[in-house]
């Protein structure tokens, strides 16, 4: 937000993630099927870090089973056997973990969702910002680590179980204000479109259409005009100049082309 007003000079407005607009059991339904992985822990690291490597050791030695998902699947020590997932898989991983080592946004995302214990390991390379808004929304700060010795001194209370009841509240305080939002500035815009003569209605209980005008406008300032062929053009002329045509078939048929 502050960059926007400092830098745009735009007034922003901070809202949930459109990925949290959606419940859990919503993202259940796509894994549904998908054999769950016995091991506990999982790891999803977007840029391999001696951090992450060793909190993940440190995890493995207090009985947890680590697997790993990760846009580096070349083998190392902590990581042997990388996998390479399909979403519904990924989702479905993590939902079975009992712990997530991540550096990644929406990996923490997903972790608040499935209301999972997890570490967010600071990866200053892409930038910070996404995930401290996310985690301070939440009052998850404590889950953000930006060095093993953060994770030591901490372990006690990063191995915890967090407790959800407060997060969920706050979960659903922020998708009203983010519906609310949406319905609020979507119908301020719909509203501006058909007092400029863009939008209109059929009938008085009728949704909004675009009106001739707005065709117009589309046509003259949105549209980009696609280069038509020497081949293609005359293919028009030829459909346009014959006159046993019906004006729907002139349509369907340029349109084929």
């Amino acid at each position: 937000i502050g960059l926007c007003k400092n830098y745009l000079g735009v007034d922003a407005v901070h809202l949930l993630d459109p990925t949290m607009l959606l419940s859990s059991k919503d993202y259940i339904e796509l894994f549904k099927g998908v054999s769950k992985k016995q091991e506990n822990l999982f790891c999803y690291v977007l840029d391999k870090s001696d951090e992450a490597d060793q909190i993940i050791k440190e995890l493995s030695g207090k009985g947890y089973l680590p697997y790993f998902s990760s846009l580096d699947v070349s083998q190392t020590d902590v990581n042997p056997r990388p996998l390479q997932l399909r979403v519904e898989e990924w989702l479905c991983y993590l939902y079975s973990a009992d712990y997530v080592v991540t550096d990644s946004f929406h990996a923490c995302v997903f972790s608040i969702l499935f209301k999972k214990n997890f570490i967010a390991v600071g990866n200053k390379s892409r930038g910070l910002s996404r995930i401290s808004s996310l985690l301070e929304m939440f009052d998850l700060q404590s889950r953000l680590v930006q060095s093993y010795e953060d994770f030591s001194n901490n372990i006690n209370d990063l191995l915890s179980t967090t407790e959800y009841s407060h997060i969920e509240s706050i979960l659903q305080e922020k998708r009203d204000e983010a519906f609310n939002f949406f319905e609020t500035f979507l119908e301020n815009d719909m509203a501006t479109l058909e007092d400029l003569g863009y939008l209109e209605k059929t009938h008085i209980s009728s949704g909004r259409i675009p009106s001739e005008s707005g065709y117009r406008y589309y046509v003259d300032n949105l549209m980009e005009p696609k280069k038509i062929s020497g081949e293609d053009m005359l293919k028009l002329q030829t459909i346009f100049n014959n006159r046993d045509l019906e004006l729907n078939d002139v349509i369907s048929k340029s349109l084929e082309i």
